[in-house]
């Protein structure tokens, strides 16, 4: 009796590991076909901006534009949350620009869920450098000196600073 009340503990044990693996795994494919569809979007958006884009893919990093104009898609700057107000899952895209091969600001891509599909809400070209897209709170770097200062880029000049998108547009939260 008593090593079939054991053996009935690992089952549900090994049961409920299992459970929580396979969630997990919805879960990451859920997520991978958001970023997926963002991507697509973002490709789409760059292209739209140069005439005559040419498309280069390497390292998870999209290439699109010309000699004048360049947009940089890194697939690790495409964040899936709660953007907006409704319960869907939502996205964001940073894109770097640069034009005529110097930085530019940075394109962030306000994706979201409309009905079945995705579609580009808004474009913020800003500086910020987003962390986290966490409960509809965006956290964000952002630098506190002027481009033109040789301090701009600098890491201890920097500010965290939570931001939320509501009613397409962008706005600061207290901490």
């Amino acid at each position: 009796m008593r090593n079939l009340s054991i053996i009935l503990m690992l089952g549900v044990f090994f049961t409920s590991c299992g459970l929580h693996n396979s969630t997990d795994k919805i879960h990451n494919t859920a997520e991978k076909k958001i970023k997926k569809q963002a991507l697509a979007i973002a490709e789409k958006y760059a292209r739209d901006q140069v005439p005559k884009a040419k498309k280069e893919v390497k390292n998870n990093m999209t290439l699109i534009g010309d000699k004048q104009k360049s947009f940089v898609i890194d697939t690790a700057r495409i964040y899936t949350g709660f953007v907006d107000e409704d319960s869907t899952v939502d996205a964001i895209v940073s894109i770097a620009t640069y034009t005529n091969q110097f930085p530019d600001y940075t394109r962030h891509l306000i994706i979201t869920k409309k009905g079945r599909k995705f579609v580009l809400n808004k474009v913020i070209e800003s500086d910020l450098n987003i962390l986290v897209l966490k409960d509809r709170v965006i956290t964000a770097e952002v630098p506190t000196r002027p481009r033109s200062s040789p301090l701009y880029n600098c890491h201890s000049c920097m500010k965290l600073v939570d931001f939320q998108f509501r009613a397409g547009v962008l706005d600061t939260v207290k901490r």
